[in-house]
Order: C-alpha cells, then sequence, then structure tokens
C-alpha cells in the first residue's frame, strides 16, 4: 500500500512525531520533530488515542473520552501468548475468548468479560492468576494450544469518542481542519478511507451527518459509555 501511495506522489514520514499545526494564508503548515515543516492546504487528523493532543496544536478539541477507573471502556486487556501450532488468518470471536495471529506463531487474544480490573496503572504479569484465566480459555477454544503459555499481558487503550459515536468531518470554525476518530477503525477505514477523500476533495458523504463535531455544540457528555463486556457491544 505505501509503495502505491508513493507511485502518486504521497510523501510518508513513519514514526514522525506531529509538534506544531499553524494557520498559514494558505491553509496550513505542520512541524515534525525532525523540524521539518509541511505545508498544506486541508490537514487531516486521523491519529487514533492521540486525535484530542493533536487537535489541540491546531487549537481544536476533539471529544474523546479518557481513562478514568479501571475497566472503563477505553481500556481492555489484550494477552501475548507463546507460539502455538495453531493456523489463524483472521480474527476468532467467541463468547469466551476472542484470538487473532500476531506473528512468528503467536496469538493476541482478549476477553472482554475480564476487562473489568484493566488498569493501565498496574498490569497483571504472566504468572497472575488473570493470564491463567485467559490460557484456561485458550486451550478451550483452539486445538492446538494445549501447550500456550502467556509471554505478556498489556493493557490496550482504545479510541473512544465521548458519546462512543465516530467523528467525521470538518473541524467547527477551522475549515482546513479536518477530523476523524472512531473505536470502528477495523471495520470502517475501508469506507471512512473513501467517504473522507472524496469531502475534503469537496464532494460531501450523507453517511457522514450524524457523525459531525457540531453534535457536541450543547456539550460533552458528562459519562462515556458502559465498558463493553461481551462480543456485540464494542
Amino acid at each position: 500500500a505505501a509503495a502505491k501511495l508513493r507511485a502518486r506522489g504521497v510523501t510518508i514520514r513513519e514514526s514522525a512525531e506531529v509538534v506544531a499545526i499553524d494557520e498559514t494564508t494558505a491553509g496550513a503548515q505542520v512541524q515534525i520533530s525532525s523540524g521539518e515543516t509541511f505545508e498544506a492546504d486541508r490537514v487531516i487528523i486521523a491519529a487514533g488515542r492521540w486525535g484530542k493532543e493533536v487537535a489541540a496544536l491546531a487549537g481544536a478539541e476533539i471529544p474523546l473520552a479518557s481513562f478514568s477507573a479501571p475497566g472503563d471502556v477505553t481500556v481492555g486487556h489484550l494477552v501475548r501468548t507463546s507460539a502455538v501450532p495453531v493456523q489463524l488468518s483472521g480474527l476468532v470471536t467467541t463468547p469466551w475468548l476472542n484470538a487473532r495471529p500476531d506473528g512468528g506463531g503467536r496469538l493476541l487474544v482478549q476477553a472482554l468479560d475480564l476487562d473489568v480490573t484493566a488498569d493501565p496503572q498496574t498490569v497483571p504479569g504472566p504468572a497472575s492468576a488473570l493470564a491463567q484465566q485467559y490460557i484456561e480459555r485458550l486451550r478451550n477454544v483452539l486445538v492446538g494450544a494445549e501447550g500456550a503459555r502467556v509471554d505478556e499481558v498489556l493493557v490496550g487503550q482504545r479510541a473512544m469518542p465521548a458519546d462512543g459515536k465516530t467523528i467525521a468531518g470538518p473541524v467547527p470554525q477551522i475549515p482546513w481542519l479536518y477530523a476523524v476518530a472512531t473505536h470502528s477503525g477495523v471495520t470502517l477505514a475501508p469506507f471512512l478511507g473513501r467517504a473522507v477523500a472524496d469531502e475534503v476533495l469537496g464532494v460531501q458523504e450523507p453517511l457522514l451527518e450524524d457523525f459531525r463535531l457540531e453534535r457536541f455544540a450543547q456539550g460533552v457528555p458528562s459519562a462515556p459509555p458502559a465498558g463493553p463486556r461481551k462480543p456485540g457491544e464494542q
């Protein structure tokens, strides 16, 4: 994908932190940590859970939920296993465990009902009781995972708009700035990529009308949605 973009004249800077976004007469200037700057007539913020911080550089606000308590909607456990003789080519979703390949024969697993204690400040170790629960479930779900062990327990942090719904649209009062934020990136990315590209080129997407930032004009919800505890609630 990157090669195709470059062939069409796209400049890609990997692992480049944006440190400044300033308005210009033609749009905006974006500066990255190397000191390099880019001039643009439109800037699109699609920075996941870091969108709020990036938007602040431009004097804008993207209402994203922040971590407030263990197990809230913004966090969840992820467990990385040792290599196992299980051939997965995609995501496996069950009522007890979700699993996907993580490279080198390893799996990355999740169990929504076990997220009630998820806390970025207190991450259980691979020998913890929580880790053992994951391994027991994995062995019951996947044939070939009987010898699996936990290599690492992580606490992932979700990109979660304050009301739980996707954000997509121009930033009010800043016509050169466009914001996209969603927890549904894996499923919506193909659509959002096309729709956002059309919109910045002047073609409005009616399906995005209910997801504009203007919906927060009367205030941001005092509490984010509840954390998901079973498949279908994410």
